[in-house]
């Protein structure tokens, strides 16, 4: 049979061709159409060469795909950095997922003694401690991380629906447990709230209230340093809700050690570090990646991490 007797199949259309068809590369045919399609998309000269490193389904997407075009090398480079930037942040996101789950949890026991709730108007102000050259790191510990996740910013009004808490006794790259609970408040969680923290009516409905663990947490905290970021604003719903703060101790905030560590693009327009004092933002500017933020036990393993890059600017 001579070249002139030869049928094939196009390669893209599937249509039977003759002496007519085209070889694009070794068992690649295509049929006058499908060739004129694609000439015209890709262009003639020089950059038909590109059809030669395709595979056939962007042949084919090029002939039947009005919206499908091939990328410039600029974009390709470009898609290549996204995809290696985003395998990179979840290689992050799993280490970080990882070392959380890792962490010994402490069990929580339930009581059910009902704590008084305290006032406002009865707390001191709270004085925090900062980090310098001369602080002795070994003084810090044992120190804990808190967290809570609340349904609003009013300590009266508003009520604490998850608590967690990781202890560090002598390094903050070695925690040695954590606790961590959500907590039934019996009413609903404003939808703001589930859409921050993902945290839904459904999943509080059988957990313990704060007055039944409120033990287990002031047990936990006995004796130890503490710390978190806004830390002023957890330590007001754990006071109000019965937590008990006149132990003597140390109390660390994050928020207020970055505020003195790096500047702020609105107060230093030309020369600034972050855009605002936000956990999330700080963490960013560590390189500190994860993709759980507004849980409270994810939040204190990345307040614990932010404290320990704080230490290490402020004793440079």
């Amino acid at each position: 049979m001579g070249f002139f007797d030869l049928k094939v199949q196009c390669s893209i259309c599937d249509k039977t061709v003759g002496w007519h068809r085209y070889q694009l590369r070794k068992g690649v045919w295509v049929c006058p159409s499908c060739r004129k399609a694609l000439l015209k998309k890709i262009g003639g000269g020089t950059k038909a060469n590109k059809l030669l490193e395709l595979n056939i389904d962007d042949l084919k997407k090029l002939v039947f795909d009005s919206q499908f075009r091939l990328l410039s090398k600029e974009e390709i480079k470009e898609t290549e950095r996204k995809a290696n930037r985003q395998a990179y942040l979840q290689n992050q996101y799993d280490k970080f997922n990882a070392e959380l789950n890792s962490i010994p949890k402490v069990k929580i026991s339930i009581s059910g003694e009902k704590r008084k709730k305290n006032s406002l108007a009865e707390l001191d102000e709270f004085t925090f401690s900062k980090i310098t050259k001369a602080t002795k790191i070994e003084k810090l510990f044992p120190l804990v991380v808190v967290d809570v996740e609340t349904t609003g910013l009013n300590k009266r009004n508003c009520d604490i629906i998850e608590f967690s808490a990781i202890k560090y006794e002598s390094n903050l790259n070695e925690p040695t447990s954590c606790i961590s609970t959500l907590v039934n408040i019996n009413k609903p969680i404003p939808e703001e709230i589930t859409k921050l923290t993902g945290i839904t009516g459904d999943m509080i409905s059988d957990k313990p209230y704060f007055y039944e663990i409120a033990n287990s947490i002031q047990d936990y905290i006995k004796g130890c340093n503490l710390v978190g970021h806004n830390l002023e604003f957890d330590l007001k719903f754990l006071y109000v809700n019965g937590i008990e703060l006149n132990e003597k101790r140390r109390l660390f905030d994050t928020l207020e050690i970055a505020k003195t560590t790096l500047k702020v693009e609105y107060k230093h327009p030309n020369n600034w570090d972050v855009w605002d004092y936000k956990l999330d933002t700080l963490c960013d500017y560590y390189n500190i990646n994860r993709n759980s933020a507004h849980r409270s036990l994810s939040d204190c393993l990345a307040t614990a991490k932010l404290f320990s890059e704080l230490i290490d600017e402020k004793q440079m």
